[in-house]
């Protein structure tokens, strides 16, 4: 019995660390939509009334945005990567102090049937 309900827990944190980092990803893809969100219409609308100046303006900012990206995906690789392992770490440690438990319960159970 104590042994199906450890069994299942481990499980169920397997299955808690996956939810967790197809939502960080979810969470991730989402930001980074939000950032380039700006249509190319949008922004050719706002340039007709401007001088051609004012576009080669925008275009370095677009390039500056680009450079920003880069550096942002190489972060969030960086903190997926720390999430998971601290996520994998608690989940060992949470394994162990259950397979711990479950040995002194199995122990006890024991000491109580041979006296």
């Amino acid at each position: 019995m104590t042994m199906m309900m450890m069994i299942m827990m481990m499980v169920i944190m397997m299955v808690m660390m996956v939810i967790m980092t197809i939502m960080m990803k979810v969470i991730i893809t989402v930001i980074r939509k939000k950032k380039q969100e700006v249509t190319d219409d949008d922004v050719d609308d706002e340039d007709d009334d401007d001088d051609e100046d004012d576009d080669d303006d925008e275009d370095d900012d677009d390039e500056d945005d680009d450079d920003d990206d880069y550096h942002y995906n190489e972060d969030d690789n960086d903190l997926i990567f720390k999430l998971n392992s601290n996520i994998f770490s608690t989940l060992q440690h949470r394994k162990e102090s259950l397979r711990l438990t479950l040995i002194a319960k199995l122990e006890t159970s024991h000491l109580i049937r041979s006296t």
